[in-house]
C-alpha cells in the first residue's frame, strides 16, 4: 500500500466523517441554546428572588418601625455608620457622595424631609446602577445598607403623615 492508497481510502471516509462531524456540531449548538435559556430562565428567578427578598426586609423595616420597635437613637446611629460611603466613580460620582453625606448629617440630626428621603433613594438607584456594571462588593453592601435605613425613615415619615403611599408605588428618577 502506497502513499496514494492511503490518501484514496481516508478520502473516501471523509464524506461520513463530515456528516458526523456536522451533526455533532448541529446537535451540540442545540443543547447550548438550551442550556444558555435554562440559564436565563434561572438569572431571571434569582433576580425574582433577590427582588422578594429586599422588598420582604422593606416591609419587616416598615412594620416594626411603625410598632415603634426601631427608634430615631437605631436611625441616627445607622446613618452615622452609613457616613462613611465607598469611593464614588462613574455613576455614583464624587458629587452624589458629597450630597449622599449631607442627607445623612441632616437624618443623623434629625431634621430629614420626604425630599431627603426620595433623594437617598435616588442615590441608592446610582450606588446599585454602578455596582451592576463595576460588581463592587463594596457598593452592594452599602447599598442594602443604605435601604434599610431608608425604609426606616420612608415608615417614620408615613407614621407621621408626611410619606404618600403613591411614592411607594414610583421609581425614583436617577438621571444624573
Amino acid at each position: 500500500m502506497d502513499a496514494w492508497d492511503v490518501a484514496a481510502a481516508m478520502l473516501g471516509q471523509a464524506p461520513p466523517v463530515a456528516a458526523s462531524v456536522a451533526l455533532l456540531y448541529v446537535l451540540f449548538t442545540r443543547e447550548l441554546q438550551e442550556i444558555k435559556e435554562l440559564n436565563e430562565r434561572i438569572a431571571e428567578r434569582l433576580n425574582r428572588l433577590e427582588w422578594a427578598f429586599q422588598n420582604f426586609g422593606s416591609v419587616l423595616l416598615d412594620v416594626l418601625t411603625a410598632k415603634g420597635v426601631t427608634s430615631a437613637a437605631e436611625m441616627k446611629a445607622l446613618a452615622g455608620y452609613l457616613k462613611t460611603p465607598p469611593p464614588a466613580r462613574s455613576n455614583y460620582t464624587e458629587e452624589v457622595r458629597r450630597r449622599l453625606i449631607e442627607i445623612l448629617t441632616t437624618v443623623e440630626e434629625g431634621k430629614f424631609t420626604p425630599g431627603d428621603v426620595r433623594e437617598l433613594q435616588r442615590i441608592a438607584k446610582l450606588i446599585e446602577k454602578e455596582y451592576e456594571e463595576t460588581r463592587r462588593e463594596d457598593l452592594i453592601a452599602y447599598y442594602y445598607k443604605l435601604q434599610m435605613l431608608i425604609a426606616m425613615l420612608r415608615s417614620t415619615l408615613r407614621a407621621q403623615g408626611k410619606w404618600p403611599l403613591e411614592w411607594d408605588l414610583e421609581e425614583p428618577a436617577i438621571s444624573d
